[in-house]
């Protein structure tokens, strides 16, 4: 059976297809000219090709240079996996926090050195609440849902990612870690969202975490260590018999 002929037209998208896919496979952040070279492409079109993935939230920049994949890649990818159900599976536990603080719960994975946000409930108690949005990322070492997977994972993980925080955040990381895991849960006020704040705790064995976040006036401090117990209790796998 003949091949079928490319779609007329079509080569703007395989071209951006092709960045894409190169971008998301690197282990590394890629700089335009590794682009370049790597698809045979002039400078200004790869160039270009990348403001838009970049517009889209397809790719982003990276802090030290170079392009990487872009929140909206990760959703994509997330919701594409064989095993989403497994992800689907915490949506119950999810509206039941929502249910219980009035107040926005979420599923967030490890990748690489970041969380991404994968599924969540919001309540419609309040007018002012956290709006999650699929695909969201957040460093590890920054706000409460990255800080909890964080701090379960092994002594090695957590020496790699904190030595990339310098000296004086280096003994911060290891200090809150260690606190974290002493208490089993991770509280952030204002770290990735200015005046909302968050509660978060480790899903053991999955490098995941869950999360209660909402205005910093209504979820206030005393309101998240007070539900701690709640919210560890809630996101324990059940007793095997």
């Amino acid at each position: 059976m003949p091949e079928p002929r490319p779609t007329a037209g079509g080569d703007t998208a395989r071209r951006a297809l092709l960045v894409l896919e190169l971008v998301s496979r690197s282990s590394r952040p890629l700089m335009l000219d590794d682009l370049v070279r790597q698809t045979g492409f002039g400078k200004s079109l790869v160039y270009r090709l990348l403001r838009v993935l970049q517009e889209e939230s397809f790719v982003e920049h990276a802090e030290g240079g170079g392009y990487r994949g872009g929140s909206r890649l990760y959703a994509l990818g997330a919701s594409a996996l064989p095993n989403y159900d497994q992800y689907t599976a915490y949506v119950p536990m999810l509206e039941k926090l929502a249910e219980e603080t009035e107040e926005s719960a979420t599923l967030h994975r490890r990748v690489g050195d970041r969380a991404v946000l994968i599924t969540g409930a919001e309540s419609t108690a309040h007018p002012l609440r956290r709006v999650w949005t699929a695909g969201e990322l957040t460093f590890l070492s920054r706000g409460s849902s990255g800080m909890a997977i964080l701090a379960s994972l092994s002594d090695e993980e957590i020496d790699k990612i904190a030595a990339q925080e310098g000296s004086e955040g280096e003994l911060r990381l290891r200090r809150d870690t260690r606190r974290i895991v002493k208490q089993g849960y991770a509280i952030s006020s204002g770290v990735n969202h200015p005046g909302v704040n968050g509660i978060s705790v480790a899903l053991a064995g999955t490098e995941m975490s869950v999360s209660v976040s909402g205005p910093e006036s209504r979820w206030t401090r005393q309101r998240m260590i007070e539900f701690a117990p709640r919210l560890i209790e809630l996101t324990q796998p059940p007793p095997t018999v």
